[in-house]
């Protein structure tokens, strides 16, 4: 098992608190399997996977886009 620090935060309007906490997490794929199960594990690794590949995309698309804007305002002479 592997530790690290981890702060969150949460803000409720004008009120702001952070916590720091001492988080384990696995190292490896078997441990994470002997630490939540089988099943957890691999929906965990899922999920991210499919995180991933979701941001993958996105950082696709909005470079699409940004080359698309880019390219609209160079025809109308405006300059970034």
């Amino acid at each position: 098992m592997k530790t690290e620090k981890v702060k969150v935060t949460v803000k409720l309007g004008n009120i702001q608190k952070t916590e720091s906490f001492e988080y384990e997490y696995p190292e490896n794929f078997e441990e994470a399997i002997e630490m939540d199960g089988e099943t957890k594990a691999m929906k965990t690794y899922l999920n991210e996977r499919k995180t991933n590949i979701q941001d993958k995309h996105r950082r696709k698309m909005l470079s699409e886009l940004t080359a698309s804007i880019q390219k609209k305002l160079e025809e109308l002479g405006i300059e970034l």
